[in-house]
C-alpha cells in the first residue's frame, strides 16, 4: 500500500487556491490528509522528522513549517524522490503552516 497521512484537529483550514497534493485510496490531496509516502524524502531530508511516525505533535509540524517556508524549492529537490514540481512543493509549505497555526497533529496509516 504505501503511507498515508491524517491532519487531527477539531476542525481543518479551508485553502484557496485548493491543494493539488498527492492523494491515494485512502487519502485526500493535503486537506484533511495526503500521500505521505511522496512526499516522506523531502520532509526527512530537510528536517530530519518522518512521515512514517506513529504522530507529528503540533511543535513538530510547527518546526517543519518553518523549515519549509525557509527551503528553496532548489534546495527540497536534492530531497525528492518523486520529482515534483514547484507548485506542488508551495502546497506542501502551505499545507503544513496552515494546519500547524491552527494546533494540528499529524497521524501515519500504512
Amino acid at each position: 500500500m504505501g503511507l498515508d497521512n491524517y491532519w487531527k484537529c477539531d476542525e481543518h483550514p479551508t485553502f484557496e487556491p485548493e491543494l493539488r497534493l498527492c492523494g491515494g485510496l485512502c487519502s485526500g490531496h493535503g486537506c484533511e490528509s495526503f500521500r505521505g509516502k511522496v512526499y516522506s524524502s523531502i520532509i526527512e531530508g530537510l528536517t530530519n522528522y518522518s512521515l512514517y511516525a506513529e504522530k507529528l505533535t503540533n511543535e513538530e509540524v510547527t518546526e517543519i513549517a518553518e523549515i519549509l517556508e525557509n527551503t528553496s524549492f532548489k534546495e527540497a529537490k536534492e530531497h525528492d524522490d518523486w520529482e515534483i514540481e514547484e507548485k506542488e512543493y508551495n502546497d506542501l509549505v502551505r499545507m503544513f503552516r496552515a494546519y500547524a497555526n491552527i494546533g494540528a497533529t499529524l497521524t501515519s496509516w500504512w
